[in-house]
């Protein structure tokens, strides 16, 4: 499906090895979803914003802290453009 224009994206991609970029992490990805598919580069898309986050796996993403920690800085990133 694709991305809404006039949006912006976030992903996040997790990855098992220390090295996010490194080839371990392109073929493990986080255990279940190899980092392209993650980020849903199947159709490249301007407006999406991607960060990849090194040694976790698919469901630790869940409670990660560095995951709560981007979601607040996104959300304190919107409600600025909204003051």
């Amino acid at each position: 499906m694709p991305l809404p224009d006039g949006v912006r994206h976030h992903a996040v991609v997790g990855t098992m090895a220390a090295d996010p970029h490194g080839v371990v992490a392109q073929l493990a990805g986080d255990g279940m979803v190899q980092p392209p598919s993650a980020a849903g580069r199947h159709e490249p898309h301007e407006d999406v914003v991607t960060v990849r986050l090194p040694a976790v796996g698919h469901m630790s993403l869940l409670d990660d802290p560095r995951v709560v920690t981007l979601l607040g800085e996104v959300q304190r990133r919107a409600d600025g453009r909204r003051g």
